[in-house]
């Protein structure tokens, strides 16, 4: 869970209006052969990757927490719906995307390999006459035993059944081959209010059948709140549950469109690509959705209702079980000892875990060889978002950068910074020893190379950065001669590094990750650097120190720029 997911969640319990969950159509286009599935009126034009991305943004300023790709038919249909996906990831929102299980294996590798938390496939499961039930296709079967058997950790794969009259004698099968043929599947079971499978809840069709409720399964999600509150729908025949649809959760059609929910749109037109959205959003008028007469979507439902505190602890059960398996020796200590035991054993085997993940070796050591490099924290990007956007900012106003700059961003890592100037430039190339990272990057223009050797051409550049990279360079003397090199008479240099009473002391929380000892610092930052320091190195180049600042970032800073004496004339 990103940081930012948790602050969410928590400004959620005392601000409960706030916009928190949000259903993305990506496409109404369904399985190859059979084209469009559109039952809530006429084909819509759907948005291009670019335009995708820009709803993500738009949801993100809303402050929505999480976001669920879903479709009117098979999302996983759009080519893009990855990189839609590890776009909203990588602003830390909690993704999930719900697939029928029968798109082509690439795509669900795809998938593993995105930044997307949830990967759900829908069975609608249980065999009958009524829609929405199908026979579970061998097809399906397949998806889910792939997924079951390269889910990736950190990684979550769900099961959702719809279940209704027809069939429901079989839910306890289906649970129970869940359970012992996809150990790594958890299973969601949706009741539906009528056998057709519509939402009514007080029509001619109505039925109250017997749902099976399991509760031996080690993989079902069970919320007892959930059930009371369906059942209570079921019953009545007024809808009174405080529903806050448009508010706290909405959809989003492929076009833009906002809908309150799945089955309602907004009676004023509205969409999220409009300027003037946000305005339009907070004036509207949604009392219409008590016109409902019921709802059975969960991710509405146990949103909202999980909120309340009198559901806090069902809440509770519902994240152990989903983030936690049989077997596992956090339950063992658990049923031994008690939850608050094995709550704390879960925690320390996360922590365990992350710190072998940071490592390059395997052994949760930073990755040995001429250049020393470590990811940050336990995300791709330097602390907050708002300190990594403050950063980027002052290194704007220092680099001030023109439409005719050709700039070298050197340890560019995912090109967070690349990406952020690109717009203020003519060019802005990205270079980094960390071939995992500018691979896995979106960002174009980034280049696995070693800063201290490059095949560009002399004067190439009219500008550099460096952001907190220079601490880890070996040998540089080296690095300095080749920016010197590349770099245009009269171009300047941007170097921006940590201030330290000691070496490595900035880094005191991935030295102990790394090496369980806070003061080994020293072996991941391998310069210990001021302005004088950076005076001293840069002897016998055409580099000379043309600005230095100091600041705090939270932590001490250094910026030193350097500027190339232009060639004394003949």
């Amino acid at each position: 869970m990103s940081a930012k997911f948790v602050l969410r969640t928590f400004r959620n319990v005392v601000f409960r209006d706030r916009p928190y969950f949000a259903h993305l159509t990506v496409t109404h286009r369904g399985n190859r052969r059979r084209g469009f599935r559109r039952a809530r009126g006429g084909r819509l034009e759907e948005l291009d990757t670019e335009g995708m991305k820009q709803v993500v943004d738009v949801l993100d300023r809303m402050g929505v927490a999480v976001l669920s790709v879903v479709g009117g038919g098979e999302p996983l249909s759009r080519p893009d719906v990855a990189t839609i996906l590890t776009y909203a990831a990588r602003k830390g929102l909690y993704t999930r995307v719900t697939s029928n299980g029968k798109a082509p294996r690439k795509r669900y590798a795809e998938l593993l390999k995105s930044g997307v938390k949830e990967i759900a496939i829908s069975l609608d499961g249980v065999q009958g006459n009524d829609a929405p039930f199908r026979r579970v296709g061998s097809r399906a079967l397949k998806t889910i035993r792939y997924l079951n058997d390269n889910l990736p950790p950190g990684k979550r794969l769900t099961l959702k059944v719809a279940v209704a009259q027809a069939g429901c004698e079989q839910v306890e099968d289906l649970v129970s081959y869940c359970a012992t043929e996809f150990p790594n599947a958890l299973v969601w079971l949706n009741p539906v209010n009528v056998g057709s499978g519509e939402l009514a809840a007080a029509t001619e069709a109505e039925v109250e059948p017997a749902y099976p409720r399991p509760r031996q399964s080690p993989t079902l999600l069970d919320v007892e709140f959930y059930e009371r509150e369906l059942e209570g729908q079921r019953r009545g025949n007024t809808l009174d549950w405080g529903c806050r649809a448009g508010r706290m959760f909405f959809d989003v059609e492929p076009n833009g469109d906002f809908w309150i929910c799945k089955a309602q749109p907004s009676r004023a037109p509205l969409n999220v690509l409009e300027a003037d959205f946000r305005k339009k959003l907070r004036e509207a008028d949604f009392s219409y959705r008590r016109e409902c007469v019921g709802c059975n979507y969960s991710g509405y439902v146990v949103t909202q209702k999980g909120f309340e505190p009198r559901n806090w602890v069902d809440i509770a059960v519902l994240w152990w079980f989903a983030n936690t398996r049989p077997g596992d020796r956090c339950r063992d200590v658990a049923a031994r000892y008690g939850w608050p035991a094995g709550f704390a054993t879960y925690c320390g085997a996360r922590i365990v875990d992350w710190s072998r993940r940071l490592g390059g070796d395997g052994d949760g050591r930073p990755s040995r060889g001429t250049v020393v490099y470590y990811r940050y924290g336990w995300g791709r990007s330097p602390k907050s978002t708002s300190v990594r956007l403050a950063r980027q900012r002052r290194l704007r106003r220092e680099l001030k950068p023109s439409p005719d700059d050709v700039v070298l961003d050197v340890g560019c890592n995912f090109g967070a910074l690349v990406s952020y100037l690109r717009p203020f430039c003519r060019k802005i190339v990205g270079i980094d020893v960390n071939a995992e990272a500018v691979r896995s990057s979106e960002v174009e223009g980034l280049r696995v190379m070693d800063g201290r050797k490059t095949d560009f051409p002399d004067g190439y550049f009219t500008k550099v950065v460096s952001s907190h990279t220079i601490e880890h360079v070996t040998d540089l003397p080296a690095l300095f001669a080749e920016i010197d090199r590349i770099l245009k008479p009269g171009g300047e240099v941007v170097l921006y590094y940590p201030c330290e009473l000691w070496r490595g002391m900035g880094t005191m929380r991935n030295s102990w990750v790394f090496y369980r000892n806070p003061f080994m610092g020293y072996r991941i930052h391998v310069n210990w650097l001021s302005h004088r320091r950076v005076a001293q190195l840069i002897r016998g180049t055409d580099l000379g120190i043309f600005r230095k600042r100091f600041y705090f970032d939270p932590q001490p800073g250094y910026v030193t720029v350097l500027k190339k004496r232009a060639p004394a004339a003949s």
